[in-house]
């Protein structure tokens, strides 16, 4: 028993209408030739053509059998002119008939179709045109199939039928087969193949090949082209006068197995992929997208017959071909993923969710080949990476003056904040000024540090006054918007009058410390700062002796942090990689 799985995607098959013109594939066509001769009233010709141009291209007349001399137009009854015919044909139709097979066997044809026609006048009945006609089929081999010259009153014609079935093999979904399953095109042609007229009648699948189960060998498979053949073609072959009659039939779409050497077989699908992209952005987990489209591919086989007027049929023409209808199932899939996915990682193109090596498909059990990526098996789309790394703008710098050497009270302090994204550096620093009042000058502290405030005793102003400092806000540095950030700091020295010696910028996981030495001992935190997802690297410090509050610059350059000295001078840089 043959073991067949389908993996079902939801498709929409179309397949395109077959026209007069293109009704069979190309692909193994059993080449068949038409020729067709008129003498008499009519001007004489000789037209051929082949079943493998669909009839339509007119070919060079290598042989001709003629009239054999006659070009009488006139004759006293039917029979008369039917017994001169064939006595002016008799002593040149062996030779026409074994250079017409010797033509067939060297061009490749299965047969070739004959028709001619000779118009005349009956005088016997009152003048009434009428045709003799003389149909042969002759075969590569010198067989011929002489069906006798008889009369004919009407004007020739040949009937063409299109059919596609409506339904599907195996079991696929009804909505997989031809767009125009079930409707018989119908066309009458004139002898040189040209249209003219056409109809088209919804049979609902009435002449579509029966199902026939694997192994069953009872059921005849022509049993639809039999009962269109007995039920339509051969009827309007004798109300039409036809000389024959041409069927496109296409049997049942079924789809296109791949069997292994036990029998198992797979529906052959095919998962063409379009993009791959990893990205990853800063505050953002990583991700994965992966679209494409799959679909099923599928197997037609159609077939062209060659009816005689006595129902009788032969087929003339056969092809098989493969196809993948336009509207395939798409896909797009995004998930979060944890690392950077490698070359041989898609996501499963029908659900979703999972990734796996497509090289090695254990997942969906799909062949290599199966996988497609501009027009080459076992491909897939090339990985695009977007890695976003920690960018921000702007400087913050300090004004070249040298605030330090605050001999009492002086008690500067560092100020560090985000917010929202923006990085704020400022400088507070207690000042020192003189107010005369009495004509001497009076030095006055800031003592929110708990320094005693020295306001004169006959001080009458404002006692506010007193308190004498200002701030200096050094800048900003802008933060990219979707970087997670947070924190401030604020240090303020612990002992009067010491300096800040020396300063370090150190990165540890997703945080940049500041810090600063005081005097030439302990050491203060000036600030922590965390940002998201971002990994803080490096690490600067300033030599001892650098003067407090410090004079430096920190200028941003893509991720990295540049530190200055106040001269100018490149100290070192901390760098933010998301």
């Amino acid at each position: 028993m043959i073991k067949r799985v389908f993996l079902f995607v939801a498709l929409c098959i179309i397949f395109p209408l077959f026209s007069v013109h293109a009704a069979v594939s190309a692909g193994s066509q059993l080449k068949t030739l038409f020729i067709s001769e008129s003498y008499g009233v009519s001007a004489g010709s000789t037209a051929w053509k082949s079943a493998e141009t669909y009839l339509t291209k007119k070919m060079n007349a290598t042989f001709s059998l003629g009239a054999g001399g006659i070009s009488q137009t006139s004759f006293s009854s039917a029979s008369s002119a039917i017994s001169t015919l064939e006595t002016a044909l008799s002593p040149q139709l062996n030779s026409y008939i074994g250079n017409i097979a010797s033509h067939l066997s060297s061009e490749g044809y299965a047969f070739a179709r004959v028709d001619w026609l000779y118009s005349f006048y009956d005088s016997g009945d009152s003048n009434a045109l009428k045709k003799a006609y003389f149909p042969l089929i002759i075969y590569p081999d010198g067989r011929v199939r002489n069906m006798g010259m008889r009369v004919i009153t009407s004007t020739p014609s040949i009937l063409y039928y299109i059919y596609m079935s409506k339904g599907t093999e195996e079991d696929l979904p009804s909505d997989w087969t031809y767009e125009d399953g079930g409707i018989l095109y119908k066309y009458v042609l004139d002898q040189d193949f040209a249209v003219i007229s056409s109809s088209q009648v919804d049979t609902a699948g009435r002449y579509d090949p029966p199902k026939t189960p694997e192994g069953d060998s009872t059921i005849d498979p022509d049993s639809g082209l039999k009962l269109l053949i007995s039920e339509v073609v051969k009827g309007e072959m004798t109300n039409k006068s036809a000389l024959y009659a041409l069927i496109d039939y296409s049997r049942r779409i079924t789809p296109l197995w791949d069997c292994d050497s036990e029998g198992n077989c797979i529906a052959r699908i095919k998962v063409e992929s379009e993009t791959r992209e990893y990205a990853k952005m800063c505050g953002k987990p990583p991700t994965y997208r992966n679209t494409g489209k799959t679909g099923y591919t599928l197997q037609y086989q159609s077939e062209r017959y060659f009816v005689s007027t006595d129902g009788s049929y032969t087929m003339t023409a056969s092809s098989t071909g493969e196809t993948v209808a336009p509207k395939e199932d798409p896909f797009d899939w995004l998930m979060d993923v944890e690392e950077e996915p490698s070359y041989e990682q898609v996501i499963d193109p029908f659900k979703g969710l999972t990734l796996y090596d497509f090289t090695n498909d254990t997942f969906n059990n799909l062949p290599c080949n199966y996988y497609l990526y501009a027009g080459g098996q076992c491909s897939q789309a090339p990985l695009l990476k977007t890695i976003e790394t920690f960018t921000m703008g702007g400087s913050v710098g300090w004004d070249p003056t040298t605030y330090y050497n605050y001999s009492r009270c002086g008690v500067p302090a560092w100020n560090l904040s985000i917010a929202g994204t923006t990085l704020s550096m400022t400088m507070w620093v207690p000042g020192l000024s003189e107010f005369s009042q009495d004509g001497t000058v009076d030095y006055y502290y800031d003592d929110s540090s708990g320094c005693y405030r020295n306001c004169p005793s006959d001080w009458e102003g404002d006692t506010s006054k007193c308190t004498l400092g200002w701030t200096y806000s050094a800048g900003s540095i802008t933060l990219p918007a979707n970087m997670a950030h947070s924190g401030s700091a604020s240090s303020t020295l612990p002992q009067d009058g010491q300096l800040l010696t020396a300063y370090t910028f150190s990165g540890s996981g997703n945080q940049l410390r500041v810090s600063a030495a005081v005097g030439s001992g302990s050491t203060v935190v000036l600030g922590t700062f965390s940002f998201g997802d971002a990994t803080v690297s490096g690490s600067v410090t300033f030599p001892a002796g650098f003067a407090s509050p410090a004079n430096f610059m920190l200028t941003p350059q893509g991720n990295y942090l540049n530190i200055y000295d106040g001269n100018g001078v490149y100290r070192g840089r901390i760098e933010f990689i998301c």
